[in-house]
């Protein structure tokens, strides 16, 4: 564009003399003689090729003076602005032109006009104030950058979140979704020590996606920043001064190291690394155990790394994967012996709950025996002396009787007490096992292995209280039997003996 607005003043081919171009403006300048006077139909067909939400500013000086200054957001009309310069100027004067443009960012899109002076200033940038720019235009969204050449050239270029593409191109990109972020940060965060004002830039924001149409310069710029940023994911220790980048990395060997960064472009580092860095830190922070994982991916690097370079092995992403198959078969074995154990443990503490509930069946069955052997005893000594039974239940005996079956409703009670607290104690060692195993197995496991055995689930649960129920019903049963018995017995045995007293009775009368 600064050529056409060139052409206003002279039909000569001119050359700018200086042209920067940064996120917020583009800067041109030339210094040539007049050859002739602009006019205002020249003008407009230049400023209508602007982007409509960038500014324009257009400054004539001679001799250094400013002659007069235009932009196209006030009001004045540019026919003023040229008879101001038509005053002012004769054709043969040496004048400098300065052409201002001020970007403004609009629904994430912000102009470039000049690619190459733009990737001159991301390479004039330290890295720490290139993470700053970056952050500060991408705002955790996305940003397209659109060329603003008449005559697309190849100069796509994009990364997960940033955009350069021809003005007028289709072309889109998704954005990156803010827990994703959060979590990612938040995750690398706890994992590794960060000297510097946390970022929400995620090494996703800097990795270029090549493509036959990138443009190499620019590709460049964002694989240095890109290999940086990305250790920051995966070293230990890392600081970011406007100076130097300084880390610290803990693995089979320890490493600690400063690069100097002051200028992006004067960074000496392996650029083909930093795929490798990149596949390593997508691997880390993708599913999985990311502390494990780290730890490994530390230890493979330090032994497959040049620390002033960050040149990594190409061999050096399979070993961490193989090094992180074996560490699994390991764990699946130590997860194998631990299940077995478990298992052995619940097998014997079932056992120990099948005891409980024999003793209590054991205690009932010891106890009927017992009553029931006596009265055997008392009918069959009655039997072989006197012929019968009813009258071996004499008031001492009937009254012994009554004794033992108090003293077994005594032992019911006892026998239920020390069942329940058996069933407590056993309850307490099952929470402190299960407490136990909470370090070694995730809470979904220890709930699947432990459900069938827990004397609180149901069908434990149920079978407990049956027992418990059944043979206290069968206990008291017993007892009530042998009581109805007994006094029926000892009924009978008094109203003959009453007969019979009677009959004495009479026949002595």
């Amino acid at each position: 564009m600064f050529v056409e607005i060139l052409s206003l003043f002279t039909d000569a081919s001119m050359h700018p003399k200086s042209i920067t171009e940064n996120f917020t403006e583009v800067k041109i300048s030339g210094i040539f003689n007049v050859q002739k006077l602009p006019n205002e139909a020249d003008y407009k067909n230049i400023t209508d090729r602007l982007n409509d939400r960038d500014t324009f500013h257009l400054s004539v000086l001679k001799d250094n003076e400013i002659v007069e200054n235009f932009t196209n957001r006030n009001d004045r009309q540019f026919r003023d602005y040229i008879s101001t310069i038509n005053a002012a100027l004769s054709i043969g004067d040496s004048i400098e032109v300065v052409l201002t443009i001020e970007k403004n960012k609009i629904d994430n899109k912000l102009s470039v006009y000049y690619v190459k002076e733009f990737v001159d200033y991301l390479n004039s940038l330290s890295f720490l104030t290139f993470l700053n720019v970056i952050e500060k235009n991408l705002n955790k969204e996305k940003l397209i950058l659109e060329h603003q050449a008449e005559n697309p050239t190849n100069n796509v270029f994009s990364t997960k979140t940033i955009l350069l593409i021809n003005k007028n191109s289709n072309t889109q990109i998704d954005v990156l979704e803010s827990d994703i972020r959060e979590n990612r940060v938040y995750n690398a965060t706890s994992l590794c020590h960060w000297d510097i004002e946390k970022k929400f830039l995620l090494p996703e924001d800097l990795y270029p996606l090549v493509n036959d149409q990138a443009t190499p310069e620019l590709i460049k710029v964002f694989q240095k920043a890109c290999l940086l940023y990305t250790t920051m994911f995966v070293f230990d220790y890392l600081g970011i001064k406007e100076a130097g980048f300084s880390y610290k990395l803990n693995g089979y060997k320890t490493f600690g190291e400063e690069i100097s960064t002051k200028r992006l472009e004067d960074v000496n580092i392996d650029l083909n690394s930093s795929d490798l860095f990149y596949k390593v830190y997508q691997w880390i922070y993708t599913g999985g155990n990311t502390n494990d994982k780290i730890s490994i991916a530390r230890n493979i690097i330090s032994l497959n790394y040049n620390p002033q370079t960050l040149k990594l092995s190409k061999t050096s992403f399979d070993a961490i994967i193989s090094n992180y198959k074996i560490y699994e078969r390991q764990n699946v074995k130590q997860y194998i012996e631990v299940r077995n154990k478990l298992s052995e443990i619940l097998i014997d503490l079932q056992g120990k709950v099948d005891k409980i509930v024999d003793s209590f069946i054991g205690d009932y069955k010891k106890n009927i025996i017992t009553l029931l052997s006596f009265f055997i005893s008392v009918i069959v000594i009655r039997v072989v002396s006197k012929g019968d039974f009813i009258g071996g239940f004499t008031t001492e005996i009937v009254i012994l009787s009554y004794s033992f079956l108090i003293i077994s409703i005594g032992i019911m009670i006892y026998s239920r007490w020390e069942f329940s607290k058996r069933i407590s104690m056993f309850d307490k060692h099952y929470e402190q096992l299960k407490e136990r195993y909470k370090e070694l197995l995730s809470k979904d496991e220890l709930t699947k292995i432990f459900e069938d055995c827990n004397p609180k689930s149901n069908g434990s649960k149920s079978f407990i209280h049956q027992q418990k129920k059944l043979y206290t019903i069968l206990w008291i049963f017993s007892i009530v039997i042998l009581t109805f018995t007994i006094t029926i017995i000892y009924v009978i045995n008094n109203i003959k003996l009453l007969c019979l007293t009677n009959s004495v009775i009479q026949f002595l009368l």
